[in-house]
């Protein structure tokens, strides 16, 4: 390894530890960590999280386009089912209309 990669990996560790590091086994972690650090601005993913969480006085989403609904059905199913440890998936629950 040259002198200037070994530099610009102690750099790098340092930078790791200054902003410290997260473990995790949750894949719905990953998954809005990669959306956030590829993809999204941390504000519009916040704005998305919002939309997203329902308020007291509802039960349900309607999502209207059935396609892309149950892609968001399937792969929220696979990020569930990897999930550590497992989370239960209500099978019922296959036209997912929000929680509860």
């Amino acid at each position: 390894m040259s002198e200037l990669d070994e530099k610009s990996k102690k750099v790098m560790e340092l930078l790791r530890e200054r902003s410290g590091s997260v473990d995790t086994q949750d894949p719905v972690v990953v998954f809005l960590y990669h959306l956030c650090r590829d993809h999204l601005c941390l504000g519009e993913v916040e704005r998305l999280v919002q939309k997203s969480v329902l308020p007291e006085a509802y039960t349900n989403f309607q999502l209207t386009n059935g396609w892309l609904g149950e892609y968001a059905i399937d792969a929220a199913h696979r990020l569930r089912e990897s999930a550590w440890p497992r989370m239960e998936v209500d099978e019922e629950a296959a036209t997912y209309r929000g929680p509860g």
